[in-house]
């Protein structure tokens, strides 16, 4: 839940974090989105892999909507869209492989 909550506290800031690299933007979406698909993933063993995939890939998109509607000196942005959906399925890859291992 800490980890979601950090993540919408970067998406909504009224400023872009600060790009230290080239592509820098795209690397934090990437592993923020699987580091949180894979923590959801361990901790709600449960739950649809497909349904957690498919609500954080959502959540990503939205995020990007709210940045153009809501922040003037944010925009949609379909490359970052594009890392958060990687990153949902690299941390979907990487929960899957740790549950066989824990079985």
């Amino acid at each position: 839940m800490l980890g979601f909550l950090v993540l919408l506290w970067a998406a909504f800031r009224p400023e872009p974090i600060p790009q230290y690299t080239q592509d820098f933007d795209k690397w934090t979406h990437l592993i923020a989105f699987g580091g949180l698909t894979f923590a959801v993933l361990l901790a709600f063993p449960r739950w649809s892999l497909m349904l957690v995939c498919a609500a954080l890939t959502l959540v990503g998109v939205g995020i990007e909507f709210g940045q153009e509607w809501f922040l003037p000196k944010r925009a949609f942005d379909w490359q970052d869209a594009l890392a958060d959906g990687v990153g949902v399925l690299i941390g979907a890859v990487f929960a899957v492989f740790v549950r066989k291992q824990l079985n």
